[in-house]
């Protein structure tokens, strides 16, 4: 039926309603021309509202307009006297649930009665593994329906504004846990809190989406690889080795035997390691054998690749996070973990405030190599220590023969390995939805060497000797204090102090041929000879190298919900940089520098879930640096979409990118010592005020895809363009060595400037199930770069590229507490397959007459493959949880070559050079056991 609009005519009689209902109608007498503003009396009961206006009219004559879409099936009840014809008008659509507005002619329009809104509630809270406690980040709350929909931050808050009152259905979800349900009563204008536990799952890898409200489950981390400690496990072979399983990620290298990551292309000083937020400038590790910290302190490791958010810092490359694990509420623990290689102790005190759980982890690790010296990494050892021929040539020049014609014979030899750590680490709740952090981590590391050997050509009576000692030490403290809170019912809070120091000493002395004024008669002269060039090297102060770094900080951030689906977060920083930098080696010009740099930072940025699939995360981060050092923006913007009815199963995509500064950068200055068994002196430096900061441009765009219930495919790609880098000028380091005695103290003068670009990417095929995980992998990289000073400007392959990486693993549980695990991987076209210290010295003419060593891309190694086996068995003796693996490393006992050597050969003394490999460590076998209670 059409709606009509009808004015109501005043008519000469009314008629009564009979039936049901009775209208009784009775007014009062009113003088002419008082229609609008004199008393009247009606009443109507049970009539409709159409007729009551009527006779409202032919009461009181007033100009009424109404639609009878409006009225119809509306009943009026009305009983008034003494009233104007307004108010009797009022008590007519009040009754009928209608109201009226006047317009400026006097004439009185009926109209429906405007709908208040409900008054919103708000819901928010804090999202923990039920196991440990712990917040977890990146975990999807929504409602059922999928109309409201937050992610927790990093503290596990999450906030829901503007929720409809009543009884809402709230489901919980992130990647690794099973999905969580709950029941939530929301009030009207008033906020409701709720601390949601959720339980991990037994396989570690579930579908990253099940059905449409889980279309995000657990990918807020796109962008990253986030592993835990099971992750760990599997793909290291120890437990609980997160650490040393990241390069096991999409477009992350991990470097043979002197462990340093590489993140897409990158330099390993091109991130930075963090633990608990507070920087570790020099995170020392040794191939599979030693990683940088207690692996039973670490509870995750997040790896953030190109495209990372305004949030995650100022680094050109990326960043690695770990996480201590003080895991809240259970009973206190006690795990000893024991290998050939070092012993690791854990204690966990859970304790409660009131009502809330909280826990105090204590933790460390220290070496067996004193006590024990396992084969393998024994004989690599030695095997390094051999003194390189033409190195040692381009320090000491020649004697009766040409020294890079020497094969030397060890005499004697010592090598010595240490390491420690310590962590302890604190949750501490004030209430559910307040607490305080705190964590401290203490490690150091040291390798040297001592070698006495004698050197010999062939079919000659020269018999040179040389006594060198090589000494590095490395120590690294980080303590950070925060506190967390909800305020309201939309935002949360962090607060934090945090600092870092970092110290490296390196120091090198060598005696060569008759430089300590012995020369022997036969090997039976050996040993007082060893003890005379002992005591020479004792009685002179040597060569030292050392830096330190210190960064102190202080920082908060906010997350305030703007509304379902739209988080916005900021955050600021006031940092103190300070470094001192002295290189006082004899084969470079000295170098003494010291920076004191204060640094403020500020940053913002936005997630906003736009529609059901899409999510829009723009940010920016402003850095200004002190004494008109200039202020520095970085804009970044990712682009995300998650598609939960895809026709072959569910998906996510971003895509992303942004400017990428670097403020304190990391250099690596090669060793030139001959018997030297590390290959560079590492430090930190904030850039001064003589250099550009230096400046990429980062693209990159991830894909996930769940095809099945226990399938992930994930695929990654990335391109970055290296605007400005920094590295050392070798041509500047290696002229006028002698002169200069005050050093080089302005960066400028040792440090230069180049440009790049990294360009690759890379896919992971896993199927996990309760019984089985296996996994599948391809990485493409390609990296290129200047080197200030050399190869004629030209860009050359990195030094670290792999650019062809495979992986395959896998693990099964065979019942009964037994396990198996397998993985392998090969690497093929690495360049700069000489030693490094070649192509940074002797390329610039260090060593005259000496080997053409050209370009370093043209110099290729062969493949690196590597095969590894383990068996395991857990189970409970009484109240004790035991583990026990044996592994097989290297299990094909291939010679992997790290990097070739020169020699020049015999029947060639001008120009002919043939090269020696240098092999990483052959099989190895060892036992693994872990007693927990």
């Amino acid at each position: 039926m059409t709606p009509t609009l009808r004015r109501a005519v005043p008519t000469a009689a009314s008629s009564l309603r009979r039936g049901a209902a009775i209208a009784l109608v009775a007014f009062s007498l009113a003088a002419p021309g008082a229609a609008q503003t004199g008393d009247y009396a009606l009443a109507v009961r049970d009539v409709s509202v159409a007729e009551a206006l009527d006779r409202l009219v032919t009461l009181t004559g007033i100009d009424l307009v109404f639609s009878s879409d409006v009225t119809r099936g509306r009943r009026a009840f009305c009983q008034i006297s003494d009233a104007a014809p307004e108010a009797i008008l009022r008590c007519i659509v009040e009754s009928a649930g209608l109201d009226f507005y006047r317009l400026s002619s006097g004439t009185y329009v009926v109209i429906r009665r405007p709908v208040a809104p409900a008054v919103a509630g708000h819901l928010s809270g804090v999202v923990v593994d039920e196991a440990s406690g712990t917040p977890v980040a990146f975990a999807v709350v929504e409602s059922a329906d999928g109309a409201a929909r937050a992610v927790s931050n990093a503290d596990g808050f999450f906030s829901l504004p503007a929720l409809p009152p009543g009884d809402l259905e709230v489901v919980i979800r992130r990647l690794g846990y099973r999905p969580a349900r709950a029941e939530v009563r929301i009030a009207p204008e008033a906020g409701v809190r709720r601390r949601f536990a959720i339980v991990p799952t037994v396989v570690e890898m579930e579908p990253i989406i099940v059905n449409g409200v889980e279309r995000r489950l657990g990918r807020g981390a796109l962008g990253t690889d986030v592993l835990d400690d099971a992750d760990g496990e599997r793909a290291s072979g120890t437990p609980n080795g997160v650490a040393l399983s990241a390069g096991r990620s999409v477009g992350v290298a991990r470097a043979p035997f002197f462990a340093d990551l590489h993140i897409q292309g990158g330099r390993s000083g091109e991130h930075l390691v963090r633990i608990d937020g507070a920087p570790v400038f020099e995170p020392v590790s040794l191939g599979r054998v030693l990683g940088a910290f207690s692996p039973l302190a670490v509870r995750r490791l997040t790896v953030r690749k190109a495209g990372f958010s305004a949030s995650d810092g100022s680094l050109i490359g990326g960043a690695v996070d770990v996480e201590h694990a003080p895991a809240r509420g259970g009973s206190p623990g006690v795990t000893v973990m024991a290998d050939p290689y070092a012993v690791n102790g854990r204690v966990r005190v859970p304790f409660e405030i009131g009502d809330d759980a909280g826990a105090l982890l204590v933790a460390g690790r220290t070496s067996l190599w004193d006590v024990f010296r396992e084969r393998s990494l024994r004989d690599a050892l030695q095997a390094w220590n051999i003194p390189d021929p033409v190195l040692l040539r381009s320090v000491v020049g020649d004697g009766e023969a040409p020294t890079d014609r020497l094969e030397f014979e060890p005499r004697s030899e010592g090598s010595e390995l240490s390491f420690s750590d310590i962590h302890v680490a604190a949750d501490v709740p004030i209430g559910s939805f307040r607490g305080v952090e705190a964590s401290f981590y203490r490690g150091s590391n040291d390798v040297g060497s001592e070698l006495f050997a004698s050197g010999l050509v062939p079919g000659e009576l020269t018999n040179p000797l040389l006594l060198s000692r090589d000494a590095y030490r490395w120590s690294n403290t980080a303590g950070q204090v925060g506190f967390r809170a909800l305020v309201g019912d939309r935002a949360s809070v962090n607060f934090r102090l945090r600092a870092s120091l970092h110290g490296v000493d390196h120091a090198y002395d060598m005696i060569y041929g008759d430089e300590g004024g012995y020369v022997p008669d036969g090997v039976a002269d050996l040993d007082t000879v060893e003890r005379a060039l002992r005591d020479t090297l004792d009685a002179r102060p040597g060569a030292w190298d050392g830096s330190e770094s210190s960064e102190w900080a202080a920082e908060g951030r906010f997350d305030y919900s703007i509304a379902s689906g739209n988080l916005l977060s900021g955050g600021v920083e006031l940092l103190r940089v300070r470094s001192r930098v002295q290189l006082e080696g004899p084969y470079y010009r000295p170098i003494r520098s010291v920076s004191d740099q204060w640094r403020w930072v500020a940053w913002l940025e936005d997630r906003w879930i736009v529609g059901r699939d899409w999510t829009i995360e723009p940010g920016v981060r402003v850095t200004g640096l002190d004494a008109g050092g200039g202020v520095f923006a970085e804009p970044r913007l990712a682009v995300r979409l998650d598609r939960a009815d895809g026709a072959n199963g569910p998906w996510s995509a971003r895509l992303a990118g942004g400017v990428y500064r670097q403020f304190t950068n990391r250099f690596e200055l090669t060793t030139l010592g001959p018997s030297a068994l590390v290959p560079g002196v590492q430090f930190w430096l904030p850039v001064d005020r003589s250099l550009d900061v230096p400046r990429a441009f980062h693209l990159a765009g991830e894909l996930v895809w769940s095809p099945g219930p226990a399938w992930e495919i994930r695929a990654e790609g990335y391109h970055k363009w290296l605007d400005h880098l920094l590295d050392l000028d070798y041509p500047s380091l290696l002229s006028g060595v002698g002169d200069a005695p005050e050093g080089l103290q302005a960066q400028s003068e040792f440090i230069g400037s180049g440009n790049g670009r990294a360009w690759g990417g890379g896919a992971r095929v896993t199927r996990a199930t309760e019984a089985l995980r296996w996994q599948l992998g391809y990485d493409f990289a390609a990296s290129e770069r200047t080197f200030p000073g050399r190869f004629e400007g030209e860009r050359q392959p990195a030094p670290w590229l792999e650019p062809h990486r495979v992986y395959a693993g896998f693990d099964t549980s065979l019942g009964h507490g037994w396990s198996v695990r397998a993985d392998g991987r090969g690497v093929w076209g690495r360049r700069w397959g000489l030693r490094r210290s070649y192509y940074d010295a002797l390329a610039l003419g260090a060593a005259a007459d000496g080997p053409d060593v050209g370009r370093p891309g043209e110099d290729r190694l062969p493949a690196l493959v590597d095969v590894d086996l383990a068996v395991g068995w857990s189970g409970r003796i009484g109240p004790t949880a035991i583990e026990v693996r044996g592994e097989l490393r290297n299990a094909l006992d291939r010679d992997n070559v790290l990097d070739l050597l020169l020699r020049r050969t015999l029947d060639d003394e001008s120009s002919a050079y043939s090269s020696h490999p240098r092999t990483l460590p052959g099989r190895a076998a060892l036992v693994t056991l872990r007693l927990s209670r």
